[in-house]
């Protein structure tokens, strides 16, 4: 990721118009990443990482057509929401180039030259982490189980028993990657690749001389529970970042990170959605409570219980309050919060006796329909619940005058239905 509060433009760092296309985007990258890359500036590393990483990030955006949409509108804070590229800068200028390795030198020398190669930062995992709406409103410290490749202690990351040695690859010649020649009418192409039976390393050993513990590998997986502080405010996208929590192989100048991708946690009977900070809660109500009116009693997630006073007003189904200041908080800043909308559902009672249906028509009556012209045809038509897009489950009980329907409809018209 870029330098935290440096601020770069993306086009510039890779030399590149607004409107580059994609394959002059990997074309600039290529060129500056192989003019910054640390391993041309043992004078200046320090500088050279600062620039290399920039190249990465940048390349990281550009390269992506939705991330380059939102930074083209936004800028790069409109990437603060998940959208910042998180991969090492190394891991991708090694992808980049087919995976022969960090250095400079083992892509463009076949894996010698005049300098020492520098140990690489061990490699990165991804995770998914999964999250309350609960969570990110109030935050929530939680643990996390991961496994991750360490070097192995019984062997000390050799791969060998006691008194053995590796011998070179007999597939690479012990130089870590393999040549394939390419003929492409007049032209031949060649193309390096990391040697698959050694994984790049020129060296291999032979299974009796193996470890034990780790048959070779170098590395044993450990488990580790890990703990994650999942802030208020904090956005679905959003990546938490473990330094050194990552892949410690032998010979890495550091362990990897592991990086962490908020994902909203499925709650299908959940009452609460939410669209970036505002948050939408579904209250359904009684007819008698639409009608009259009712203090709206319900928990927010933060766990205070809000009351909307009851108005002088019909409330109608599929109506829509907002509470200004109720949503989700600014990470970092939890005073200042976005909006609630709450959406009324008008439960009606069903079904009505002729009683019931003369009396409700003498209380609201039903007006003269408009005449119509021409033919009618007459259809046949089902319930369906608005939900769950099902048809509704006739019920065959009859209706009864003490029903909780009835009684609900005796509480509104007084003694209509005695």
């Amino acid at each position: 990721m870029g330098d935290e509060g440096e601020d770069f433009d993306y086009y510039a760092v890779l030399g590149v118009k607004k409107n580059a296309t994609q394959n002059e985007i990997r074309q600039a990258y290529r060129k500056a990443a192989v003019k910054w890359h640390p391993d041309k500036h043992q004078q200046n590393v320090e500088e050279a990482n600062r620039k290399f990483k920039q190249i990465g990030e940048a390349y990281q955006v550009l390269n992506d057509e939705e991330k380059r949409k939102v930074y083209d509108k936004y800028g790069k804070d409109g990437l603060k929401g998940g959208g910042v590229p998180d991969m090492d800068a190394s891991d991708l200028f090694e992808k980049f180039f087919g995976g022969r390795g960090g250095s400079l030198f083992d892509i463009l020398g076949g894996g010698s030259g005049s300098f020492n190669r520098r140990p690489r930062k061990g490699q990165s995992i991804k995770y998914p982490l999964a999250v309350t709406l609960e969570q990110l409103c109030v935050g929530k410290l939680r643990k996390l189980r991961i496994t991750r490749d360490v070097s192995c202690s019984i062997c000390d990351g050799s791969g060998l028993k006691p008194g053995r040695s590796e011998k070179h690859c007999g597939d690479c010649g012990g130089r870590g990657v393999k040549v394939t020649v390419q003929k492409t009418g007049n032209m031949i192409m060649q193309q390096q690749t990391g040697c698959p039976t050694c994984f790049g390393q020129g060296k291999s050993v032979s299974k009796e001389d193996q470890c034990e513990a780790c048959e070779g590998k170098k590395t044993i997986v450990e488990a580790k529970v890990l703990e994650v502080n999942v802030q208020p405010g904090m956005a679905v996208g959003e990546t938490i970042v473990l330094e050194g929590e990552g892949h410690s192989p032998p010979g890495c100048a550091a362990p990897g990170d592991v990086y962490l991708i908020l994902q909203l946690e499925e709650e299908p009977a959940s009452l609460w959605s939410h669209e970036g900070k505002d948050l939408h809660y579904r209250h359904t109500l009684t007819l008698t409570e639409a009608l009259c009116g009712v203090d709206v009693v319900f928990p927010h997630l933060d766990g205070r219980k809000l009351v909307i006073p009851a108005g002088t007003s019909v409330i109608q189904p599929g109506e829509v309050h907002r509470i200004r200041g109720e949503g989700l908080p600014e990470r970092g800043n939890t005073g200042r919060k976005g909006n609630l909308f709450v959406h009324f559902d008008v439960h009606l009672p069903s079904p009505l006796t002729d009683e019931q249906r003369e009396a409700v028509e003498k209380l609201f009556p039903r007006g003269s329909a408009p005449p119509q012209e021409g033919e009618l045809h007459h259809v046949n038509s089902e319930p369906m619940h608005s939900r769950t897009g099902e048809p509704q489950k006739k019920k065959a009980k009859k209706a009864n005058h003490n029903d909780s329907e009835e009684s609900t409809f005796k509480n509104l018209f007084g003694g209509i239905f005695s």
